[in-house]
């Protein structure tokens, strides 16, 4: 009885997320092109001013947030306040060499894509209708998963500015990991000066080339740029174009490095270690894909030293 229960449960869950998707009137694909519609709400997060509120939701966790984004002669400027809780104040801009945070997905945009990238390769995207967000008539487009390495979004465009107002993560199940939505949007002026960023990572060397290489990637998932952020630490990105992860790699002393993995909504992270001759590591994968994609791009970090050493 337990069981039947619990299968009903899960499928009521299912149902319901469907429903939320198509209750609102529909938008034919033959009239919307979701592909379009997402290269412009990349464009229209490098160029528009705005601020707002806006809440993001994880399990039974709620936050709410100031979020003001500037540009100024072609850089973004952009701060993010919480509002309840301990007070937080994160700000960057989009110059190289800044300093990544757990705030960081949220200020780079989103669902925002990498207009040079073939996501349609590995992800299903389609136009599922329309409802209003902060007030706003907005296109919700849906990013499904052709595969097990990533998650599913479905993303709530502007239809005035295609800025995206509303983004969930979906993970197996139909199940929503995440949720940002705004429930305050404008459009402002320019107001750099109230976000300036004082102060960047030391030592980040933007032509840096690691050492360090992912035997194994999902499929899609490229190298999008690697830092050496201390004498100590180095950062690997790669993204497929709309998800992405971080490999840090930490020189450390000794050998007993602890295993794990943890989640928080959509971002898991997994921590191991690897050698290199006498030398221990520690690495950490963190991201927005699921866990064992990332397990599995850690136990296949190798680190080219040796390879360099023979051909010198």
């Amino acid at each position: 009885m337990k069981f039947a229960l619990k299968g009903r449960l899960g499928l009521s869950r299912a149902f319901l997320f469907l429903a939320v998707l198509f209750v609102f009137p529909q938008v034919s694909n033959a009239d919307l092109d979701a592909r379009a519609l997402l290269a412009k709400h990349s464009v229209a997060m490098a160029n528009l001013n705005y601020k707002g509120i806006l809440t993001y939701e994880h399990g039974a966790h709620l936050a709410t947030v100031e979020l003001s984004h500037s540009v100024i002669d072609g850089v973004e400027h952009e701060r993010l306040v919480h509002l309840n809780g301990e007070h937080r104040s994160i700000v960057r801009d989009s110059e190289p060499g800044q300093c990544p945070h757990a705030g960081e997905r949220l200020l780079r945009g989103l669902g925002r894509v990498d207009n040079d990238t073939d996501i349609e390769s590995y992800y299903h995207i389609s136009v599922v209708g329309q409802e209003r967000v902060a007030g706003r008539l907005v296109t919700l487009i849906q990013v499904m998963p052709r595969d097990q390495h990533r998650y599913g979004y479905v993303i709530g465009l502007d239809q005035a500015t295609h800025l995206a107002l509303k983004v969930m993560l979906i993970g197996p199940g139909a199940r929503v990991l995440e949720r940002f939505q705004f429930a305050t949007v404008e459009i402002t002026e320019s107001n750099g000066d109230e976000i300036k960023v004082d102060a960047v990572c030391g030592s980040v060397d933007e032509g840096y080339a690691s050492l360090w290489d992912a035997q194994w990637l999902p499929p899609g998932f490229q190298l999008a740029g690697s830092r050496q952020l201390s004498p100590e630490r180095e950062m690997l990105m790669f993204t497929d174009g709309l998800a992405a992860f971080s490999v840090f790699v930490d020189t450390v002393a000794s050998p007993s490095v602890i295993e794990g993995r943890a989640q928080r909504g959509a971002t898991v992270a997994y921590m191991g270690r690897a050698e290199q001759g006498d030398q221990h590591y520690r690495v950490t994968v963190v991201g927005e894909v699921p866990s064992p994609t990332l397990e599995r791009v850690a136990m296949s970090l190798r680190n080219n030293m040796a390879n360099v050493e023979a051909e010198s």
